[in-house]
């Protein structure tokens, strides 16, 4: 949740997106993951309730199953279509960013309702995500692929522990493109 004086940041909206009621936090624990053991963001620590969260080491192998696995759990949502399509990029993108640039453990959450779907991806890493460059540079264009993607995006730091949280929000109902 953003505080007093907090530095977050919020990206093409006029604030935050609410909270949801919705779904459930997954149990938290201990996951193996090649060599590495990740402990997962505490359940105390998720800024809502969430459909489903996964918590990877700080490794290229690690993109594809959180990938993979927040797909899975957008589908089960019932999630389909362009609206599918955009929050898989979205993840992809900052899932990159957390590897490339955090290089810490990493959790991705996501959510969806009828109206959006949001994703979350918790790093270790103070630094707020920045452009790298003009969009269609490579690379530094990640960024600028979440922003035309969403409906909003932004970041908050973590409020119990180090690093922070960077969200995206996807409208499911979309004049025209339904």
């Amino acid at each position: 949740m953003l505080q007093p004086g907090d530095t977050s940041q919020l990206h093409r909206g006029a604030g935050a997106p609410p909270a949801r009621t919705a779904g459930t936090t997954a149990p938290t624990v201990e996951r193996p993951r090649g060599r590495v053991r990740v402990a997962a963001v505490p359940a105390g620590e998720l800024t809502r309730p969430v459909s489903w969260h996964g918590t990877y080491p700080p490794a290229d192998s690690s993109a594809s199953l959180a990938r993979l696995e927040a797909a899975g759990a957008l589908t089960r949502a019932g999630v389909r279509g362009e609206v599918l399509d955009d929050a898989k990029t979205v993840v992809a993108e900052l899932i990159a960013n957390a590897i490339v640039h955090a290089g810490t453990p990493f959790t991705v959450a996501v959510d969806a309702d009828a109206t959006s779907v949001r994703v979350d991806v918790y790093d270790g890493s103070p630094s707020p995500p920045h452009f790298l460059g003009p969009p269609g540079t490579w690379p530094g264009f990640g960024l600028h692929i979440v922003a035309a993607l969403s409906t909003a995006w932004g970041w908050q730091r973590r409020a119990n522990g180090p690093g922070k949280i960077v969200w995206a929000q996807i409208e499911r109902v979309r004049t025209g493109h339904d």
